[in-house]
Formats: structure tokens, sequence, C-alpha cells
């Protein structure tokens, strides 16, 4: 299993090398893909911390999100949302489904989005 710090080597090239997989970090395992939307952001698609309740996706979330554009893919858990909504994520509906950006995410899919015109 790839280390999550293998994609914030050099961001541009990091993420061009991302695959579907699972990668870790500490405390928490994570299956990571590029998004199929909005080229540059990561999606976290599944995030699972052992042990619970320790902080550690906190942690994570103050050391990437500063630095990488990231996407949390339908946050099943409203703990999590309203958690993410309060650190300023912002919530876009997507093909009927919810999806949570960073500020870092949030400026490649407001650029993507004005390019289109939508």
């Amino acid at each position: 299993m790839r280390d999550f710090s293998d994609y914030a080597t050099e961001e541009a090239e990091g993420i061009a090398r991302l695959r579907t997989e699972w990668t870790r970090a500490p405390g928490l395992e994570i299956y990571v893909r590029r998004s199929l939307r909005y080229p540059g952001v990561i999606v976290l698609a599944n995030i699972v911390a052992r042990p619970m309740q320790q902080g550690h996706f906190t942690r994570f979330l103050e050391d990437w999100s500063p630095r990488l554009p990231l996407e949390v893919e339908h946050p099943h858990n409203p703990y999590l949302k309203a958690f993410l909504l309060r650190l300023g994520w912002r919530e876009v509906g997507i093909w009927g489904d919810i999806h949570l950006y960073n500020s870092k995410a949030q400026e490649i899919v407001d650029g993507f989005d004005a390019a289109r015109g939508s």
C-alpha cells in the first residue's frame, strides 16, 4: 500500500501519477483516485481510521488540505459532512450526489465551471 505523501512530492506530478488505490497516512487507510470531473483534484473516496475517534483524519486535513486540492466523495457520515463544512469546505451536488471540496479544489472547480459556462 502506497503512502499518501507520495502524491505530494511535486503536486502536479504526484496527482498525475495517482491511481485508483488504497493509500495510508498515520492512523488512516484512504481509497483515492483522480477526479473524473475536475482534473487535478484528488478524491478521497473511502476513509478508514484505526482506531477511530483519535483525531487522525483531523491531523491529515491539517497537513494536506492547505497543500493539495481534495474532494470528499459521498460523505455518508453527517458528522463528517458538518465538520468539513465548518472548516470551509464547499458542498457541490454533482450527478445527484454530494461532494465536498477544500479551498484548493474550489479554485479548480470554479475555474473549470467558469470555462464551461456552468
